[in-house]
């Protein structure tokens, strides 16, 4: 429940874009390839791919 919460008051202070970004770091971190980035972020979040994919290029560049 707490880790629930705190995704809910990290969201609320956040714009997509920047959970996007948070979220391309901390994977990139664990040595995931860009293909299983963007699938891992599609799965979580309702913002397509390519989005994704644009953001994924501006923040590892």
């Amino acid at each position: 429940m707490r880790i629930k919460d705190d995704m809910e008051a990290f969201n609320r202070y956040h714009t997509e874009e920047e959970i996007i970004e948070k979220s391309i770091i901390y994977l990139d971190s664990k040595a995931y390839s860009r293909e299983e980035i963007i699938e891992k972020i599609d799965a979580m979040m309702d913002v397509g791919k390519e989005r994704i994919a644009d953001i994924y290029d501006l923040v590892i560049s």
